[in-house]
């Protein structure tokens, strides 16, 4: 891997610290904060509930050969489970949205580097991609 400028890093400890800068520049922002949903002045509507046939058509539009998250949970074994799974995440989902929060393995995410093209030793040609729960 190469410093910024050019310089070959050899140092494990380093080429670790230099792929968390150019995570962190990466995913930096400059804009303000994100404002609340709702404030005193906004009345809120309750949320319909979803649908078994949301769910349904949801996991039959899911793509078979994409990589599973941290749960190791594959588009196609929603799809094989059928109509067991697709009840059992209803209630999740609804329940998600009665209670106001969703399970925290649902925050979690394998972060990795994908090479675009050119030099493979300059962190700048790599593509960082998520893998997230395929339920969430």
């Amino acid at each position: 891997m190469k410093e910024e400028d050019g310089t070959l890093i050899q140092d494990l400890n380093r080429i670790i610290k230099r792929c968390e800068e150019f995570s962190t520049r990466l995913y930096s922002t400059r804009r303000p904060q994100d404002q609340p949903f709702a404030n005193n002045n906004t009345q809120t509507k309750s949320i319909p509930r979803i649908l078994l046939s949301e769910v349904e058509s949801a996991i039959k539009r899911l793509k078979r050969d994409k990589a599973p998250g941290e749960d190791n949970i594959s588009a196609g074994m929603l799809q094989d489970g059928g109509e067991p799974v697709i009840k059992e995440l209803t209630c999740l989902y609804n329940r998600c949205l009665t209670e106001g929060k969703v399970p925290n393995k649902w925050k979690n995410g394998i972060v990795t580097i994908l090479h675009k093209k050119g030099d493979k030793a300059d962190i700048k040609n790599y593509r960082p991609i998520s893998l997230l729960s395929i339920i969430y």
